[in-house]
């Protein structure tokens, strides 16, 4: 018989358990440090700016990680926040000064969350810290009311954030990332020992693997900015993620291929990601289980390379006669599941290296963490990428920070007496384009007229019965706190409610208050939709094929730096290809600034002209082809063997072949940028196992040790060749799909003639 499901059930699908906690711990706290500052203290300042401080910090903010780290959150929210509730005083007087701090303040919160994802998750509670007393002037002798009622919310905030959890709250990434570490392990683990008995074994440890990938990408790219904190922990986790993506993007699951030196190393491989998960979940990390399992990897790592180098002077010595040219021949072309572990062992050294150093980072004391310079060096350059014209997250700041600004200005030109409900109005629209704004300040608008509808009778009923107003005024938080997570629309119109019954208790004039707010939305929705009609109107969208583009391009020049750095050394002694640093800190800022534009385009609401799937093989075909250039750097890198060994034919080949890949990659480029015709996929992949045999027949004959070991460097660079042609093949619809896009989007600002001209080019 089928089973009904319970009211409890429904009510978990219906309302999360942790927006529940985080409605009661608002109906507790709000109106409680309301009732201190207006009755205890004898304030309405105090209770004003305690109010609103806990509505900002219980519902707008949710700060994740262990209890220590959403304590010390909390505390620089707060500090934070005294600085900015005295700085706004200061300036609350005089039009002009609180304008331009206005713009200053603004501008510096808005950027500064592309340094670290607490940063901008905290953004609103610290805009509302500022723009609350800059937009109700006062007198400097109020500076010690209102950083009280602040310094209050804080400390009650805090702590009922502490004693009501919704459990404890996980860091999500760092879990899947542990899930998926260790299914992808097992899965890797079973390949190498062959301990799955049948296909339908392997095909399941697949699916488990594919499964906690998928939900990690999900993860990954579901925020709308990047999930990465200051400290040296959470910028790991981010890394682990990345790496685990692309082992994944490019594991070779064609096992009827493997040799002894394949299967040695995919065992390897497996043992190091099943415990790199266990200690990436365990709060109380065992480093010492990673290092014999590090070890372990690049033994079999060693071995499999040292068993092709030796291998390639014997099927040399014999490529003149035709069998054993086709012997060579059948091994080169072997070579690329060789050349593909090595690659997935690679990226799982670096994942086991991460692993540890957030391990290490996270049994540092707090005040080492504190002191962590790598922190400031993270921070300066994810700020130095994003000091660029075509940042999305740079145009959304000085958007934001001139639409408050503007705000500001009307509310006290016009002498609009609840002016911080204007500037309120555009913290709750503002968005990254033009349509989304105009389609939340009409929701917003609707919210609150709805909540006037609803407010202003139950207001007139309750008449001066102020015991009344506080009796209902923690139902009405709670219900607000658990509206805006379910709906922008009844939140707001439960928000509307809410301020109704706080400004009863202090003046009960519902009407006229009720008036005012409607007022003050519309006018602040106004200059929303205005500010974003004149500062890039189509937000996100717009820059996201700049972006695309820019990465492409930085790649490629990275992908030809390397292959250059790599193959051109040796022929003059006195003047080596230097390694190519600034093509690698280009494309690593290109990245930068893609992975926010990309977030933001996933992030606005309405359909999208593409689908999600091809634009993400397009952000990830930008990561491979930057991971393959940092491949071929790092294999030359690592020692001066062959360097003075041309093999002039060889590196020829592979130079020629690089030349055709990113030629291409620089064709999608420009086609991204110019919605021009997207260029057709490359026809090669990379130099033939005949042609590299040829080339080394003319170059070597039958090599020594040293040339040897440079033959196997060369036809590795020439795997990553290949891999980045098959790459462009693969991508090329959705490069495609992506100039459709933008034809699209570019399409109301041209005439009829010239849009269809570009649809033309497009087919």
């Amino acid at each position: 018989m089928a089973r009904t499901p319970s009211a409890q059930s429904v009510r978990r699908a219906v309302v999360p358990r942790p927006v529940l906690f985080r409605a009661l711990r608002a109906a507790i706290v709000i109106p409680g440090v309301f009732a201190i500052g207006t009755q205890l203290l004898g304030s309405a300042t105090i209770g004003l700016f305690a109010s609103i401080g806990s509505v900002s910090m219980l519902l707008f903010v949710d700060f994740g990680g262990s209890i220590r780290q959403r304590a010390q959150s909390q505390a620089g929210l707060v500090i934070a926040g005294l600085f900015f509730v005295a700085l706004g005083t200061l300036c609350s007087r005089n039009i002009w000064l609180a304008t331009s701090v206005t713009l200053i303040v603004a501008f510096a919160v808005l950027f500064s969350g592309v340094v670290s994802s607490v940063l901008a998750g905290a953004q609103p509670a610290v805009l509302i810290s500022f723009l609350l007393p800059v937009t109700f002037p006062a007198p400097v002798d109020l500076i010690p009311d209102r950083m009280l009622g602040w310094l209050l919310a804080g400390i009650v905030s805090g702590v009922a954030i502490l004693l009501i959890p919704p459990h404890r709250k996980p860091e999500p990434l760092r879990s899947l990332a542990a899930e998926a570490c260790a299914r992808l392990g097992e899965e890797l683990s079973a390949r190498g020992t062959g301990s799955a008995t049948d296909a339908a074994e392997a095909r399941d440890d697949q699916a488990a693997s594919d499964a906690a990938v998928a939900a990690l990408r999900n993860t990954f790219f579901a925020a709308p900015y990047r999930p990465s904190g200051l400290s040296r922990s959470a910028r790991a986790v981010v890394q682990i993620a990345e790496q685990v993506i692309a082992l994944h993007a490019g594991l070779d699951r064609r096992s009827e291929h493997d040799r002894e030196g394949e299967r040695a190393t995919f065992e390897a491989i497996g043992v190091a990601l099943q415990r790199s998960g266990g200690v990436l979940a365990s709060d109380r990390s065992d480093l010492e289980a990673l290092r014999p399992c590090r070890t372990e990897l690049r033994r079999a790592r060693e071995n499999a390379e040292r068993a092709v180098v030796d291998a390639i002077p014997d099927a040399l010595a014999g490529a003149s006669g035709q069998p054993r040219s086709a012997a060579m021949i059948a091994m080169l072309d072997e070579l690329e599941p060789a050349f593909a572990t090595q690659d997935a062992a690679q990226i799982a050294d670096a994942i086991v290296e991460q692993v540890q150093s957030c391990a290490e980072a996270r049994q540092r004391s707090w005040w080492h963490q504190l002191m962590d310079r790598s922190a400031a060096s993270s921070a300066r350059d994810r700020i130095g990428a994003h000091v660029d014209r075509r940042s999305v997250w740079l145009r959304n700041s000085i958007r934001g920070a001139l639409g408050f600004a503007a705000t500001v200005f009307v509310a006290d030109l016009l002498g609009v007496e609840h002016a911080f409900w204007v500037v309120f109005g555009t913290l709750a629209v503002l968005r990254s384009n033009a349509a989304n704004t105009g389609q939340s300040a009409i929701r917003a608008i609707a919210g609150t007229l709805l909540g006037l509808v609803i407010g202003i009778p139950l207001v007139l009923a309750i008449g001066g019965q102020v015991s009344v107003n506080w009796m209902l005024l923690p139902i009405a938080v709670a219900f607000t706190a658990i509206a805006s997570s379910l709906s922008f629309t009844v939140g707001q119109a439960s928000f509307t409610v809410t301020l109704l019954l706080l400004f009863g208790v202090v003046e009960p004039v519902g009407l006229q208050i009720g008036i005012v707010r409607i007022e003050d939305v519309a006018l602040g929705c106004a200059v929303s939709v205005l500010v974003t009609l004149l500062l890039w109107p189509r937000g996100a969208a717009a820059g996201l094929n700049q972006a695309l583009s820019n990465g492409f391009d930085t790649a490629a020049q990275f992908l030809s730096g390397a292959t250059q750095f790599a193959l051109l050394r040796g022929y003059s002694e006195a003047e080596l290809t230097p390694p190519p640093d600034d093509d690698r800190a280009f494309a690593a800022d290109s990245a930068r600034r893609l992975d926010d534009a990309f977030r933001q385009f996933l992030s606005e609401r309405g359909a999208k002209s593409i689908d999600l799937s091809e634009l993400t093989s397009l952000v990830v075909a930008i990561a491979s082809v930057r991971r393959l250039a940092t491949a071929i750097c790092d294999l030359w890198e690592r020692d001066d063997e062959g360097a003075g060994d041309p093999q002039t034919a060889a590196r020829s080949e592979i130079l020629l072949s690089q030349a055709v890949v990113v030629g291409w990659y620089r064709h999608a480029a420009a086609a991204l940028a110019q919605n021009a015709p997207a260029p057709d996929p490359p026809a090669g992949s990379g130099v033939t196992a005949s042609r590299l045999l040829d080339a080394f027949r003319r170059d070597l004959g039958v090599p020594d040790a040293d040339q040897a070991l440079t033959a196997f460097k060369l036809a590795w660079t020439n795997h990553h060749i290949r891999v980045a042609a098959v790459i462009a093949r693969d991508i090329a619809p959705a490069v495609s799909a992506a100039v459709e896009m933008g034809v699209a989007r570019n399409a109301w600002l041209f005439p009829v003639r010239r849009r269809s001209r570009l649809r033309a080019a497009v087919a």
